[in-house]
């Protein structure tokens, strides 16, 4: 059996710290973002609907290019942006290796 083979215990897809993750509740990790619980309790809308909304239209525009480039050069630029600075402020060495190291290869 080879270890690309995907019935074997080490391929990724059968880890079970993937599973771990995959069996959170949706609503349950939107709950820690307190901009979706305002949100939601404003006007009643689900957060999971709102996520949802959001990247369907976001996958909407960029799909027929409706400010396509401008959404994907932002969306690539200000998550790697605010990652690297979250690191760099955090106590951690690790964390500033990895973005710091993300942010210099692009």
């Amino acid at each position: 059996m080879s270890q690309l083979d995907s019935s074997s215990p080490l391929h990724p897809c059968r880890s079970p710290h993937r599973a771990a993750a995959t069996d959170r509740d949706p609503t349950e990790e939107l709950s820690k973002y307190k901009p979706l619980n305002d949100f939601e309790q404003q006007t009643s809308v689900p957060k999971v609907y709102v996520v949802l909304g959001l990247g369907a239209l976001y996958f909407f525009l960029v799909f027929f290019n409706i400010a396509g480039e401008f959404l994907v050069n932002t969306a690539g630029f200000a998550i790697p942006a605010y990652y690297s600075l979250d690191a760099l402020f955090s106590s951690g060495k690790a964390d500033d290796t990895q973005w710091l190291t993300v942010s210099l290869e692009r």
